[in-house]
């Protein structure tokens, strides 16, 4: 599968897990693609309400939402840039790294989606990933799809 391709595949993950009261049409705001293209540079997503245009995830906002989008491209990428106006996303396979960049968004997303900032990041996470109805370790391959799948959910306001 090449970038393009996974890019639209986790377009479809965030727009499967969105709250249902976002209709379509949507919109991904974009500052495009590096020149090599191997990193896509999202700035926001819009959606339609009751014929109006709301944001569901905006670069510049840290709140649960954002988080929520970090964590699905975490889910699709391990390499996901945060600067203060947009997140950039780096063609590589999915999975857990443990990079400092992965660790930081684990402490952000908790403390901010699922309000625990303990000191120990992995045993929050895990708390977090036995809420969703789910096992495992956030530093193994599936415990870390199943935190950014029940952060992306939980941020969104749709888990279960």
């Amino acid at each position: 599968m090449d970038f393009h391709e996974r890019l639209s595949e986790w377009l479809r993950f965030w727009w499967a897990n969105a709250p249902a009261s976002w209709i379509a049409p949507f919109e991904v705001q974009t500052a495009g693609a590096t020149p090599d293209g191997q990193t896509f540079v999202l700035t926001g997503i819009t959606y339609t309400r009751a014929d109006r245009r709301y944001s569901g995830f905006d670069a510049r906002d840290r709140d649960a939402r954002y988080w929520a989008t970090v964590a699905s491209l975490y889910y699709h990428f391990p390499t996901v840039a945060l600067t203060d106006t947009q997140v950039r996303v780096t063609d590589e396979h999915a999975g857990f790294t443990g990079s400092p960049a992965q660790i930081a968004f684990a402490r952000a997303a908790l403390a901010n989606v699922w309000q625990d900032a303990s000191a120990d990041w992995e045993k929050a996470a895990e708390r977090a990933i036995r809420s969703s109805g789910r096992e495992g370790s956030v530093t193994s391959r599936a415990g870390w799809t199943n935190f950014t799948r029940a952060t992306l959910r939980r941020g969104l306001g749709t888990e279960l």
